[in-house]
């Protein structure tokens, strides 16, 4: 892989190690404390269940329009006019399945034309996608970056200035709040159609391709699914709270308000899984670099997952006292099973970026649909008990029992590549009971324990043999290749 290629992506993983997180704890969390649980819970709950349903409208159109570009660029034109008539068919589909779907399962509670607009935003993202891979596949790759926290960059100055300037928070409402996300999302959209009819690509007339459709069908199946049984045991949550409890839109706001964390840590794995995806990829024919990159790229990532999890586990008292003062026992408990799920969740993006580079992605939506039928039946069982905690749970057991089964599935490869397990739970176990200490004892503030433990358990693992400095100058020397 070219150093520049790789530059891009490292850069395109700092940008949203900044921006997202910012968006996540100063402007979303301020918009649900505006809002209140019960509203914003409402809004949650059908945001997801448009987004479990937006692998209709996508159907893996992203990667194989990246892929055709990339290896067709004399036939631009027809491709994209192609895809183009395609896209739009998918998306009447989806947007007649989601509200058909969300009729059956609200009945008379539905609110169609709330439902209508937050999968038009849902649209509208896919559509962004879409053009991206389209930017991405002409060679355009930093604007392509650019364009990845665009959106999110708009609606920290629009969303900052209705709840931040005086006067103009009483403005805020939860339809307020989705229409914002439309302004952001359609003037992004926007500009990737002018920027790509600027480099003289048409979009009309859109084409009927059977044959071409058929092809991009039998490439985009398998990651559709992926990306549906993924969801359904990743995003359905809020759905299940809703459903089973008789405050569910105010316990799906609750979950809502402590998945913030959660997705906030996750931003690390996805940005390890789309620099390790193209790398798998490029190195499929070459075993012994492709272990190489998995072995250093799993250690690396179990020391930060392990860190940074155990931390937002045993500290999530103390956490959230600087991020809100509405704290209770029960969200600090669902920020503990969330952070603890995050730890087997970050192995999961590197083995789902490793089952996809090398061509076994059959096998990976089939994994997945047994985690997520799994993932139901628990949530059923767990949330009428513990409700939000129930959900919590049910998530770091979901994630471990993929993690289990993954490992399964490519124990070979992992044999091979000599990751030591042993010493992975011997650091594991140190790491916690480091920080139960730590956490436990009363030297100097918060951010003075953060910071020795941040500093101390890298050494730790250097000490217990995860983290080695050879692997890292190795993975470093075979990026440069």
């Amino acid at each position: 892989m070219r150093r520049a290629f790789l530059t891009n992506i490292i850069l395109l993983a700092a940008a949203n190690l900044l921006i997202k997180p910012f968006y996540l704890f100063g402007i979303e969390r301020k918009v649900q404390f505006l809002l209140g649980n019960e509203a914003y819970g409402y809004y949650y709950n059908l945001f997801n269940f448009t987004l479990i349903l937006q692998f209709i409208g996508d159907f893996g159109l992203q990667n194989y329009t990246l892929r055709l570009l990339s290896q067709h660029r004399s036939q631009t034109a027809n491709l994209v006019g192609a895809m183009n008539g395609l896209k739009i068919a998918l998306t009447l589909i989806y947007f007649l399945l989601t509200l058909l779907m969300a009729w059956i399962w609200y009945g008379s509670t539905l609110d169609a034309g709330f439902i209508f607009h937050l999968a038009f935003n849902q649209v509208l993202i896919s559509l962004i996608f879409f053009l991206r891979a389209q930017i991405a596949g002409l060679g355009f790759y930093k604007t392509d970056s650019l364009l990845s926290v665009s959106d999110r960059l708009i609606l920290i100055f629009s969303l900052g200035c209705l709840i931040y300037l005086p006067g103009l928070t009483d403005l805020l409402t939860v339809a307020t709040f989705v229409w914002v996300q439309t302004f952001s999302l359609g003037l992004v959209t926007l500009f990737c159609i002018l920027f790509i009819a600027g480099k003289g690509i048409k979009f009309f007339p859109l084409k009927v391709d059977f044959n071409a459709w058929i092809n991009a069908f039998r490439f985009c199946v398998p990651f559709a699914l992926i990306y549906f049984t993924n969801a359904l045991f990743s995003k359905a949550d809020s759905i299940w709270l809703q459903r089973l409890l008789p405050d569910g839109q105010s316990e799906a706001g609750i979950y809502a308000y402590c998945y913030r964390f959660y997705d906030a840590l996750c931003i690390i794995s996805l940005s390890f899984g789309g620099l390790l995806l193209p790398m798998f990829a490029r190195l499929h024919q070459d075993d012994q670099r492709r272990q190489l990159l998995l072995k250093a790229s799993m250690n690396m990532l179990w020391i930060i997952s392990v860190i940074l999890g155990l931390g937002c586990f045993f500290f999530s008292g103390e956490i959230q006292k600087y991020v809100t003062k509405d704290m209770t026992e029960h969200s600090q408990r669902i920020i503990g099973w969330l952070a603890l799920s995050f730890i087997p969740g970050s192995i999961n993006y590197i083995f789902g970026a490793f089952f996809q580079a090398t061509h076994r992605e059959r096998l990976l939506y089939r994994i997945y649909a047994g985690v997520a039928v799994l993932s139901i039946i628990l949530n059923y069982i767990f949330i009428p008990h513990w409700k939000g905690e129930g959900s919590a749970l049910v998530c770091m057991i979901s994630q471990s029992i993929l993690l289990l089964i993954s490992s399964v599935f490519i124990w070979e490869e992992i044999r091979r590549i000599g990751i030591q397990f042993f010493r992975w739970m011997i650091f594991s176990l140190l790491t916690a009971g480091i920080m139960y200490v730590v956490q436990k004892s009363s030297w100097g503030d918060l951010s003075f324990r953060l910071f020795i433990l941040f500093v101390s358990l890298p050494c730790l693992a250097y000490l217990t043999g995860v983290l080695r400095p050879s692997d890292i100058r190795e993975w470093i020397a075979d990026t440069n290749k």
